[in-house]
């Protein structure tokens, strides 16, 4: 039996039996990530990958946060804080003053 996928994108050759897949499915053309961490800059296409990102990174952050003290960052592991800080030191010393744009994961 094949299997019908009525939604089609225009952009390229992808399509699904889900409407809501191709909403999702456009936001990779498109750019948009409407789903935004509310503890750091991260914004994703979907909400899915935002709840792996809070819970990677900011689990404990409701309850007990490390906070960057040059930036203000919050990190939900001491580890993840060093990390961050260390960045920090290498753009100090490559003679950047301005706040660095971390890697987003």
């Amino acid at each position: 039996m094949l299997c019908v996928k009525p939604y089609k994108c225009g952009q390229c050759d992808y399509a699904t039996v889900e409407r809501s897949h191709l909403k999702v499915h456009i936001r990779i053309h498109t750019g948009e990530k409407p789903f935004k961490c509310t503890y750091c800059e991260y914004s994703t296409a979907q909400n899915s990958t935002l709840k792996i990102h809070l819970k990677r990174h900011h689990d404990s952050a409701s309850s007990v946060s490390l906070e960057c003290t040059s930036c203000g960052q919050l990190f939900a592991e001491k580890s993840q804080l060093l990390h961050h800080k260390q960045m920090h030191n290498q753009d100090a010393k490559n003679g950047n003053t301005e706040t660095f744009e971390t890697a987003r994961l």
